[in-house]
């Protein structure tokens, strides 16, 4: 288990002050009508999100996330604008993390379970067949 220090505290407080202000951006867009559809925000939820990442190894873990994934793009690295012009639609999601494909989102509110069992089945079929030790079925 990963320490807690003050300057895990501190790393904590300035990613959620930045994530509560780039969505309060995201609805300020949303209410001027420059963001179509839903908007579904993430405020409130911070500190889930900042345990989540401490708790994770970044670039070895994967993350699961529902329809409020912006700023989980942004925490695993994502630079804001990025994410600002997805949320605008102005760029394709598909664009972020390409590298990584350490965070997987469902659009809709019932989609992430089946998100999420396509990525169970990815990770136990990885396992299983393409790695020398199995996991115990």
């Amino acid at each position: 288990m990963k320490q807690i220090t003050s300057k895990t505290y501190i790393n904590w407080y300035e990613g959620m002050l930045l994530w509560r202000k780039f969505e309060d951006k995201l609805a300020a867009a949303y209410i001027q009508q420059k963001i179509r559809g839903f908007l579904h925000l993430y405020n409130g939820q911070e500190a889930i999100l900042a345990g989540c990442l401490h708790a994770i190894e970044i670039g070895k873990d994967r993350m699961i996330s529902s329809y409020r994934s912006h700023v989980h793009s942004i925490g695993l690295g994502e630079d804001p604008k990025y994410v600002m012009a997805d949320g605008s639609h102005l760029i394709d999601s598909s664009l972020l993390l390409p590298d990584s494909w350490a965070l997987a989102g469902g659009a809709m509110v019932a989609s992430i379970l089946g998100g999420f069992l396509g990525c169970l089945y990815f990770i136990i079929f990885r396992r299983v067949w393409l790695v020398e030790d199995p996991l115990p079925l």
